[in-house]
């Protein structure tokens, strides 16, 4: 698995390209959810840590339609 700036980077290039949120707007989304630090953190975590996917429930943790 790639490096967690990596991760983080690869999450926020989601958000931007995929969907259309500003660099700022994507960083606040990153910086406050929850999922990823939880997973990163988890060594035994079997959800996946597709960058995508997290991109999508974070949209969803903030209330915003992916």
């Amino acid at each position: 698995m790639a490096g967690c700036s990596e991760y983080y980077l690869a999450v926020e290039f989601y958000l931007i390209n995929d969907f259309h949120l500003s660099p700022e707007k994507a960083q606040e989304l990153i910086q406050n959810s929850t999922f990823p630090q939880r997973l990163l953190g988890d060594p035994d975590s079997t959800v996946t840590l597709d960058p995508r996917i997290w991109a999508e429930r974070i949209l969803q943790e903030n209330n915003c339609k992916p």
